[in-house]
């Protein structure tokens, strides 16, 4: 199957970013992972120049959070599918991300 989808993943850890992007195996899902970004930041640079259509993100980043990155990125991309990552099993992370237009949590 041809990739195409592309997938940004945004997370502060270098190790998880690692981990995302080769635990699944993204091609045969039809998706290339375009870019990787370490903070909210960069995230949206990359948003404009790489253009994905999903976005993976950890919830906790120093500066802004994974939820606040959502809601920019979806006004300016609202067609993006949003996924928020986190170790946090707290109701209330999830409801933050649902209001922000997350896709997943």
């Amino acid at each position: 199957m041809s990739a195409n989808l592309k997938l940004l993943i945004v997370d502060d850890e270098s190790y998880i970013r690692t981990l995302l992007k080769y635990i699944i195996d993204w091609e045969s899902l039809g998706i290339t992972v375009c870019g990787e970004a370490s903070c909210a930041e960069e995230g949206l640079q990359l948003l404009d120049e790489l253009q994905p259509n999903i976005i993976f993100s950890d919830i906790c980043m120093d500066f802004m959070d994974g939820i606040e990155f959502c809601q920019i990125a979806k006004k300016r991309s609202p067609y993006i599918r949003m996924v928020l990552l986190s170790g946090h099993n707290e109701f209330e992370y999830a409801k933050r991300g649902i209001e922000a237009g997350v896709s997943a949590y």
